[in-house]
């Protein structure tokens, strides 16, 4: 019985150390690994084309099976920070040097995803704020006070002064 009760804590430790803790509240960054295949890439697949111009329309695979090499294999995976994890393969098969057919996972849903997206964002001009060291230059105008009247700072005209009448010398 005392086995158990000191062998029970431990096994439970080596237990969570198997496991993966999400912490609520901590970021975790999205991963992308592999090659990212686009609706456009495949598109402009022919059968029969060369290797070059695959490989140059599809960028250079992933995998490449060292005991068949007229298969290439596009593998793609999204890991977000949190959510579902996604997977793609696209296998390319060739006959001699030709492109002979596409198999996989071939974006047959239209989710919009492989959209090219341009976002504009305009950002307005805002006042540097000096912060707490600035507030403390005595040297600044920010932080001097507004003169009473009616709120705007500019200057008031002042009627320029008569010029005095000069005796003239007779």
């Amino acid at each position: 019985m005392r086995k158990v009760l000191i062998l029970a804590p431990l096994l439970a430790t080596a237990l969570t150390a198997c496991g993966e803790l999400k912490m609520p509240g901590v970021y975790r960054i999205d991963v992308q690994q592999g090659n990212v295949v686009t609706k456009d890439q495949l598109a402009r697949l022919e059968p029969g084309m060369e290797q070059r111009k695959v490989r140059f329309i599809m960028g250079t695979p992933m995998l490449v099976d060292v005991f068949n090499q007229q298969r290439w294999d596009y593998v793609y995976e999204f890991r977000p920070g949190s959510g579902d994890i996604e997977r793609r393969r696209v296998s390319l098969y060739f006959e001699g040097e030709r492109l002979a057919r596409v198999d996989g996972e071939l974006l047959d849903d239209d989710n919009g995803e492989d959209e090219p997206r341009e976002r504009v964002v305009t950002v307005p001009d805002m006042p540097r704020d000096g912060g707490f060291l600035g507030s403390l230059n005595p040297f600044s105008d920010d932080g001097a006070p507004v003169p009473e009247g009616d709120g705007s700072n500019t200057a008031e005209e002042v009627p320029a002064p008569e010029p005095e009448a000069t005796p003239s010398a007779a």
